[in-house]
């Protein structure tokens, strides 16, 4: 089974209904007044996926209303795959192979990079390397990868990590 083969990482329907099960576990609730018992799908012809509208308070919003995905217009199953991108691998993957594997410009991928950086960086989770000010960020995974006794050659992504996305990566489906 290879990394794309989950159904969030290939439809955009799919992606919203993944990311809305864990952001919203109980159902969906209203960004703008709390609450989630007036709540109703916009299933029209020109609804985009995963749209909602709050009855309470009448105003439209989604699951990436007030996060990082808000106003990118990148569609959600590819932010799940830069996000799996930047996140599972060691070293991480550089913005110009992320722009290649995800087929979106060298800008979109450098955006989608900073904002999942600055998002980590904002909830204090980074790795607790300090930042280096003297131009050495690049060799900065080269060194992880010789400290962790691999070259750089052999330091490949390392998809274990997808638990932390709720993926079983490796096993076989049937």
């Amino acid at each position: 089974m290879d990394q794309w083969s989950e159904a969030a990482f290939t439809t955009e329907e799919a992606a919203y209904r993944f990311v809305e099960a864990r952001v919203w576990p109980e159902g969906p609730v209203c960004p703008h007044c709390g609450r989630g018992d007036r709540i109703g799908r916009l299933a029209g012809k020109d609804s985009k996926p995963g749209s909602y509208k709050c009855y309470a308070c009448r105003k439209p919003f989604n699951v990436k209303l007030g996060t990082m995905l808000e106003s990118m217009h990148v569609p959600l199953h590819l932010w799940l795959q830069a996000l799996f991108l930047l996140h599972a691998c060691d070293p991480p993957v550089s913005v110009n192979r992320l722009h290649r594997i995800l087929g979106v410009s060298s800008r979109t991928s450098w955006l989608m990079s900073q904002r999942f950086r600055e998002r980590l960086l904002a909830e204090g989770t980074d790795d607790g390397e300090p930042e280096r000010a003297d131009g050495a960020e690049r060799n900065a995974a080269a060194d992880r990868s010789r400290e962790a006794g691999r070259s750089r050659r052999d330091a490949a992504c390392g998809w274990g990590s997808a638990a932390d996305f709720g993926f079983a990566v490796g096993g076989g489906s049937a």
